[in-house]
């Protein structure tokens, strides 16, 4: 939670709340204005980046080949083990 108060949006309302009276004296307002801005554009440039990598982790899921067999089982009191030891339960 203290990360979350030391951010920069932090910082901005603390400069926005002192005014012209804090460290940057008169161009206070400008530079919170100008400081605004960019942690919205920053945010939002994020924001459409994130989204594209979980786009493109999409389609890469969706293009991922599956194995479409039908489940098997094990014969019971088979000596061997393998391949011949299971069969389709689809009656096959």
């Amino acid at each position: 939670m203290e990360e979350t108060r030391q951010s920069a949006g932090s910082a901005i309302d603390t400069l926005r709340a002192q005014g012209t009276y804090g460290p940057l004296g008169a161009a206070a307002p400008a530079a919170v204005s100008a400081l605004d801005d960019g942690f919205a554009e920053a945010t939002r440039t994020t924001l459409f980046a994130a989204s594209g990598f979980l786009a493109l982790g999409l389609l890469a899921a969706l293009r991922i080949p599956g194995t479409r067999t039908a489940p098997t089982r094990e014969v019971r009191g088979s000596a061997t083990k393998g391949p011949q030891a299971t069969v389709p339960t689809d009656g096959r």
